[in-house]
């Protein structure tokens, strides 16, 4: 609330989109991350720890290049596309170049950090994130109180401090991981056949991980060219309160996927695809629980948090909670195909699904067809991507995902659907106003909760849920 209003519309909308740019050219990046975690993650089930040596020092060069690469381009070719093409308010050149040069700056360290980062959740110590993120956020908060005192140029203050938040967040990973895994230490190791392997696994993830990036951040660098950064504000806005709906998702996952990678190493593949579709269906009764109480009552809560809403901000937020709850049902699916290392097909099909959804954009916006339409049709592609990878998983490994479709799909379908009358039911006809809030979120909560006992868990599920509940209560009492 305070950042937008001490920032205004424009500014904020200039950030996210400047932001954007420079994260987008690190494509390349995410998807030597997801090959580096995948390769440490074998080597620890496999439990060789020369291999996990050799692995971790050749992936720490990789990013070491890739971190000057990125840099280079960036300062060059970024500076001209950025300020030739890109739609920057008059006036605000200045202070947009200065949260460019800084994004490229901490992106480029964060590059060199991601083997540790990779070597921290191959190790599966997930408690790490609950420390640094207590940190995170109790800075930026700071971050926050310092941005409303004194009166100088506001947009540069907050990038230069956000700045010095991300590079501390990223060396206390950086000395956690090199006082606790003997394999977090650079050497002169540069294994080519590791380096071939991984080179060869990203490079046929790069598409499917150029296309997802192209979906967010190039749809917002289309919507700055056709609306402007008001625009760019109310996505960037949404996609706050869908990273605070995200956040337990996606921590869920990050505690899993290692455990399916694991499995997949030691030959355990029962195991690896029953965890899938728990953390499929677990991940997504989640969304739901969180995000559906907030979704019909959006318009209230983001007025009560931020004061004055950009235009079309309650409906991007609405849309991109739905397009978590259809992305989540594909990411357990992705760790699996990642795991086997058969992602070629894989990666070409689901990119190009995605991929599409920049140029389309662009045709819409340019035919005069409203933003809020727009932001509809672009759900479709993802709709497609769960279906895609539901394909590839039986013809890669043979299990049956049929099972996908009934014990997990059809499931969420009808906890979604009975969890949500009530809301529902209460938002048209209460008259609008803190009551309605109240009630509907409750009833909304509790219907999706007990919807979620009783039709998602089986029986055992809910045993051990009542067991834990009962300790928890006798703990306190």
């Amino acid at each position: 609330r305070i950042i937008l209003q001490t920032l205004g519309v424009s500014d904020y909308g200039l950030y996210e989109v400047v932001g954007g740019f420079v994260s987008l050219f690190t494509v390349v990046n995410s998807v030597l991350a997801s090959g580096t975690s995948r390769f440490l993650t074998i080597a620890l089930g496999e439990g060789n720890t020369d291999k996990l040596k050799k692995t971790f020092s050749t992936a720490l060069w990789l990013h070491l290049i890739f971190a000057v690469l990125f840099f280079l381009i960036l300062e060059s070719f970024g500076i001209w596309f950025f300020f030739g093409k890109m739609n920057i308010p008059l006036g605000r050149e200045q202070a947009a170049l200065w949260v460019f040069h800084l994004s490229v700056i901490a992106t480029a360290i964060s590059v060199i950090q991601v083997p540790y980062n990779s070597s921290l959740i191959s190790h599966e110590k997930m408690n790490i994130y609950a420390y640094i993120s207590l940190y995170d956020a109790g800075m930026k908060l700071l971050v926050v109180y310092l941005l409303s005192l004194g009166d100088y140029d506001k947009l540069i203050i907050y990038s230069s401090l956000l700045f010095v938040v991300n590079v501390s967040d990223i060396i206390i990973y950086y000395i956690y991981c090199r006082k606790k895994y003997v394999e977090c230490v650079l050497t002169k190791t540069f294994d080519k056949i590791i380096v071939k392997k991984m080179i060869g696994f990203s490079l046929w993830n790069i598409f499917g991980n150029t296309a997802s990036m192209g979906a967010g951040q190039g749809v917002n660098m289309v919507i700055n060219i056709f609306c402007g950064t008001s625009v760019n504000a109310a996505r960037g806005i949404a996609n706050k309160v869908n990273g605070l709906v995200m956040q337990f998702v996606s921590n869920f996952l990050l505690a899993v996927n290692p455990q399916i990678t694991k499995s997949y190493a030691s030959g355990e593949y029962e195991r690896m695809f029953n965890l899938s579709k728990e953390a499929c269906k677990f991940g997504t009764m989640l969304i739901l629980l969180i995000g559906m109480p907030l979704f019909f009552e959006m318009d209230f809560i983001l007025k009560a948090w931020l004061g004055t809403v950009p235009e079309h901000t309650v409906f991007f937020a609405r849309i991109t909670i739905l397009q978590s709850l259809i992305t989540t049902m594909s990411r357990p699916m992705i760790t699996i195909l990642h795991a086997t290392g058969k992602i070629k097909w894989t990666s070409l099909t689901v990119g190009i699904m995605l991929l599409m959804i920049v140029p389309v954009t662009y045709f819409l916006l340019s035919r005069g067809i409203s933003i809020d339409i727009v932001y509809i049709v672009n759900v479709i592609p993802w709709v497609l991507e769960v279906f895609a990878y539901i394909w590839f998983i039986r013809h890669y490994t043979g299990v049956n995902t049929y099972e996908y479709l009934t014990q997990v799909f059809g499931i969420v379908v009808i906890i979604g659907f009975i969890g949500s009358l009530p809301g529902l039911f209460l938002h048209l006809y209460i008259e609008n106003g803190i009551l309605r809030v109240i009630t509907v979120i409750s009833a909304t909560f509790l219907s999706m909760l007990l919807s979620i006992l009783y039709i998602g868990f089986n029986k055992q599920q809910r045993i051990l849920v009542r067991e834990y509940v009962s300790k928890v209560v006798n703990r306190f009492i």
